[in-house]
């Protein structure tokens, strides 16, 4: 997908919009939370996680678990960026694999994940969001 120059999509962008698919730009490097909550959008869907991206790449962002009761996620290898809040209160979650791939875990990623027992970080992540494991009691 062609660069737009947009590298941030803030609070509020698609709020009360009717979209139901999106092409994310390959420069955009940061996603707000909670952006398409309002909206329809279709995500791709990847071992109990939904994505969001371009034609070149449907896996760029991880956007959310499917659903809070999930229990594992292999994440697509394709995947760049764990967006913030994305795991948040999936407190049933006890295993996660993260590729080398993924290079930033937003603010509150894991946040209350507390049968998360353990995770390893691959070197390739240079960025990790504000109280990313937050919430995590068993985390070792």
């Amino acid at each position: 997908m062609e660069d737009c120059g947009i590298n941030y999509i803030g609070q509020g962008a698609f709020y009360l919009t009717n979209i139901t698919s999106i092409e994310i730009p390959s420069s955009v490097e940061k996603i707000t939370p909670g952006v398409f909550e309002s909206c329809n959008i279709q995500f791709t869907e990847y071992d109990n996680a939904k994505y969001i991206g371009n034609s070149e790449n449907p896996y760029r962002f991880l956007m959310g678990a499917i659903n809070r009761s999930i229990t594992s996620c292999n994440i697509n290898p394709n995947t760049k960026m764990i967006n913030g809040g994305a795991f948040a209160y999936c407190s049933n979650l006890t295993s996660i694999e993260i590729p080398s791939s993924v290079t930033s875990i937003g603010s509150s990623a894991f946040y209350g994940c507390s049968s998360l027992t353990s995770i390893e970080i691959p070197s390739s992540v240079t960025s990790i969001g504000s109280s990313a494991f937050s919430g995590c009691s068993n985390l070792t």
